[in-house]
């Protein structure tokens, strides 16, 4: 069914372009410093965030992200070329906060780019949880008004 609907032919960005691409990506990255290991059965390979030995974030792991974070942003630009790109995050904390800012400016210093950036999502609260300590519908909520309202204002013609 899914062949039919087209899920492994490659995807026409020409056939529809939109005004905003809003990437909501970090948030399991920084869970997975404190995750245990992944090996890939096929491949052997070994995939861990690591922690310093004071908690703090590896500094490799972390450019590992942000050259991969800089990478994703060009690659929706080169499908995307008019849109603007918001890097929204932090519904369930920040601490990838400060190596998304390290990405989007290094993107935005090697490309020139200046249609986009980060948007700091509002925290999920006692009353926003939903299931499974996620946001819930109130958290997206509040959320969706809020960003609305910042596309809004870098849309403006």
């Amino acid at each position: 069914r899914n062949a039919a609907l087209g899920a492994f032919r490659d995807y026409d960005f020409a056939s529809w372009q939109p005004d905003a691409v809003v990437v909501n990506l970090g948030t399991n990255d920084g869970g997975a410093f404190y995750s245990p290991e992944w090996k890939d059965e096929e491949t052997g390979k070994i995939y861990k965030q690591r922690l310093n030995e004071d908690g703090t974030f590896n500094e490799e792991d972390l450019k590992a992200f942000e050259a991969a974070a800089e990478s994703f942003l060009s690659t929706i630009r080169s499908c995307n070329p008019d849109a603007y790109i918001v890097w929204a995050y932090g519904m369930l904390g920040t601490p990838m906060m400060p190596a998304i800012y390290r990405a989007v400016d290094a993107y935005i210093k090697r490309s020139g780019d200046r249609k986009v950036s980060v948007f700091q999502l509002p925290a999920m609260t006692e009353e926003t949880t939903g299931a499974r300590s996620h946001p819930g519908a109130a958290a997206h909520e509040q959320a969706a008004r809020e960003l609305a309202a910042y596309l809004r204002g870098r849309l403006q013609p």
